[in-house]
């Protein structure tokens, strides 16, 4: 099957886009879940004096620590313009958004 933007695809192609497509979904759907639950533990733990300011200091340091391998890490691999990348993507902001 030629198509214009990629060029020519075969059935082995399709069916690794859906995979990954699928399995994007099924991982942003968890994702999901898993932030939700995060968050009210995060609530229940201000709520009870558990998390103070300082502990919230102490974790935006060590996000600060980790940006630049984050950074590093979207510039290795996203400029990547593999279909099945792609296809992952949008499976996961689909799993994030309606999982």
């Amino acid at each position: 099957m030629q198509i214009p933007i990629i060029g020519e695809i075969g059935l082995n192609t399709i069916i690794l886009l859906g995979l990954s497509g699928v399995c994007g979904y099924v991982l942003g759907s968890q994702i999901r879940s898993g932030l939700k639950i995060i968050l009210i533990l995060f609530i229940g733990a201000f709520a009870f004096g558990l998390l103070t300011p300082e502990n919230l200091k102490s974790l935006v340091s060590l996000y600060t620590t980790l940006q630049p391998i984050l950074s590093d890490f979207t510039q290795k691999f996203g400029s990547s313009t593999e279909p099945a990348l792609a296809s992952f993507s949008v499976g996961l902001v689909a799993g994030l958004w309606k999982g």
